[in-house]
């Protein structure tokens, strides 16, 4: 197992996770890992593009069907302009 050291801890922020982790019976240093492991393994929710959201209120309008819209979409990463020779 690694060790990880915090520090300048807040005053505020050490006193709520010791009484967080007096709330869950356990030592801070425990509440810490679960924390940290919770934050972690939690999935990142991911921002909906301007193109997802677009095609949403055109299909959600009746602009466009929702299979229209799919051939659209450019599915190429996009690439830094070139301005020079």
């Amino acid at each position: 197992m690694a060790t990880l050291t915090i520090r300048n801890l807040s005053e505020t922020t050490k006193h709520g996770l010791r009484l967080q982790s007096a709330r869950h019976a356990r030592s801070m240093e425990a509440e810490a890992r679960a924390i940290l492991d919770a934050a972690v393994d939690r999935p990142q929710p991911t921002q909906p593009t301007w193109f997802d959201q677009a095609r949403a209120v055109a299909v959600a309008e009746g602009v466009f069907a929702a299979d229209e819209f799919d051939g659209l979409r450019d599915r190429e990463p996009a690439r830094a302009a070139s301005f020079g020779s």
